[in-house]
Formats: structure tokens, C-alpha cells, sequence
């Protein structure tokens, strides 16, 4: 399977300037540090040439935020994304975890083992999102980012399928409402982005729809 095209914003993404907006002003920092790393982790795995070697750097970013949880201070200092997650994130071990999902989905041979990374992925990212008040696990958002890691294109298609029907809670906070929405999208458009039904779905979201 080739990898969709991504835009400069991995999507679904709190990066969009759009989304962003529906952050609270004080917790943009943070969450841009997690959306850049979610970015960052994307790359790696969609720009793979072969899994070992992807595999070696998901490893280097697995210790790094093991380091961010038990000793931030003593991060390497010549990368700009460490310091921002050191200032916003140090102490927390949640998004270590990550990189498990992120490894989990480059090498599911299986539509089980796909989800499971899946499930993975929405659980750190809602205790994440946890931040910007009370929020169900994004099962969506983490069904479709599996979906476009996965080397099976088969694969793929199912968990675009589950996507599809995975619940949106009325009661999270709108930004995280609207990523729900907008993987449902994508699920529906294989992965791939969808810019002028994305736009229209932004557009809403920003009148509070």
C-alpha cells in the first residue's frame, strides 16, 4: 500500500490553525507540542523505506519521552520539538506510549492487530486531550491515523469501516468534537484528505456547529 498524500498538517490535526482556534488560548503551546510530535512520529512511519530502519528511530523517540517522564532536564538539546515538549509535557508519561501505536500499526499483518494499535493510540491521546477537559478516547482519530500506517491496503479499507461508526460524545469540548468529525470524514475518503468537504466541515466548526 502507498501511503495517502498528507497534507502540511498531518489529518486529522489539532495543527490546523482553524482547530486551533477552538483551543483554549493557554493551552495552545502544549497541545501544538503534541500535535508536532504526532506529526513528527507520522513521518517517520508513512516515509519509510524499510521497517527496521523506521523501527530505529520510533526506538530513539520511544527513550526520548521515557527521558521527558523521568528526567527532562537531561534531554538533548539540539531539538527544538524536545524543548517544547520538555516545557509542556516534562513529567508525564503518557506520551511514551505513543510510539507503541504508532510501531503496532507499521507492522499489523492483521485487521485484530490494526486495531489494537488503534486502541492503543486513543487511549495516551485521550489522556492527552484530557487536558482540555472531559474527553471520551478519539477511537476515530486513532482508526484512521492506524489506517494510514498500515502496509495493507486491505487493512486499511477496514479500519477505515470502523471509523466510519465510531461514536462522537456531544460532551467533549468542540476541538476535539471536530476531530471526530473530520476522521469520519477521511475514514469515508479512504485516509485520504478531502480539502473542500475538510474546509466546509472547519468552516462549521468555527460557528460553533
Amino acid at each position: 500500500m502507498t501511503p495517502p498524500d498528507h497534507a502540511i498538517f498531518p489529518t486529522p490535526s489539532l495543527l490546523d490553525p482553524r482547530v486551533m482556534l477552538m483551543v483554549p488560548r493557554d493551552l495552545r503551546p502544549a497541545m501544538t507540542a503534541l500535535w508536532q510530535l504526532d506529526a513528527r512520529l507520522l513521518a517517520v512511519v508513512v516515509g519509510r523505506r524499510e521497517d527496521m530502519l523506521a523501527q530505529l528511530k520510533l526506538a530513539w523517540w520511544r527513550d526520548r519521552l521515557r527521558q521527558l517522564a523521568d528526567a527532562p532536564d537531561s534531554l538533548p538539546r539540539g531539538e527544538p520539538l524536545l524543548h517544547d515538549l520538555a516545557i509542556h509535557w516534562g513529567g508525564s508519561d503518557v506520551l511514551a506510549m505513543m510510539v507503541d501505536g504508532y510501531e503496532g500499526a507499521m507492522l499489523a499483518e492483521t485487521g485484530e492487530q490494526a486495531e489494537a494499535a488503534a486502541a492503543a493510540l486513543a487511549i495516551v491521546m485521550q489522556r492527552a486531550l484530557a487536558v482540555l477537559g472531559h474527553a471520551e478516547e478519539p477511537r476515530g482519530w486513532a482508526l484512521v491515523r492506524a489506517g494510514q500506517m498500515v502496509s495493507s491496503r486491505e487493512i486499511a479499507d477496514h479500519l477505515w469501516r470502523v471509523a466510519t461508526a465510531a461514536p462522537i460524545n456531544r460532551g467533549d469540548p468542540r476541538a476535539v468534537r471536530t476531530l471526530a468529525r473530520w476522521a469520519r470524514l477521511l475514514a469515508g475518503h479512504q485516509g485520504a484528505a478531502s480539502p473542500r468537504a475538510e474546509w466546509w466541515l472547519l468552516f462549521r466548526a468555527g460557528l460553533g456547529f
